[in-house]
């Protein structure tokens, strides 16, 4: 779904993913035309009680998308994380 969007809505919702809180939540200060994309593909969604001057309050709603913000924040290397575990 993310690899169909055009460059500049990834650019965008990297930028969401990186500013967001671990809950998935994070305040996008500019247009709500420039996250009509991101709406109508159902990666995020807008907080309407939410009431500020240029803010809205965005919630991510994809695992995978809260996994990559895990991974970047805390900076887990992704091959020793498979590497190390322990075999059952």
């Amino acid at each position: 779904m993310v690899r169909s969007l055009p460059q500049n809505q990834k650019y965008l919702l990297w930028d969401l993913i990186i500013k967001c809180s671990s809950d998935g939540i994070t305040i996008f200060y500019g247009d709500k035309r420039t996250l009509t994309v991101l709406l109508e593909k159902n990666l995020i969604m807008i907080n309407s009680f939410y009431k500020a001057k240029n803010k809205k309050l965005v919630f991510l709603f994809y695992k995978e998308l809260l996994i990559c913000f895990v991974i970047y924040k805390e900076k887990i290397d992704i091959k020793n994380l498979f590497l190390n575990r322990k075999k059952l």
